[in-house]
């Protein structure tokens, strides 16, 4: 949701509830300043960031299954080891 939410944001120039609210009213964005551009630029990056750690950690499951064959009981013992 978060994503979506932000994805939305970024496509309307907005970067709070107030200026969406405003936004979909149909009143044009005020130019953003170099302080608020940061922030987004932060938000953004800070989101890429997580998608990254979750795709490395998806990744690194696929593998202990593929490794596995499916075999819950090697699998389950394996993700302990890594989380542990």
């Amino acid at each position: 949701m978060r994503t979506h939410l932000a994805t939305i944001y970024r496509k309307l120039e907005v970067s709070s509830k107030l200026e969406l609210l405003t936004r979909l009213g149909g009143n044009a964005p005020q130019p953003r300043s170099q302080t608020e551009l940061n922030s987004v630029i932060s938000e953004l990056v800070l989101g890429l960031e997580e998608a990254i750690s979750r795709e490395e950690a998806l990744s690194e499951v696929l593998r202990i299954i593929s490794m596995a064959q499916g075999d819950i009981n090697e699998v389950m013992p394996s993700l302990r080891k890594r989380c542990a």
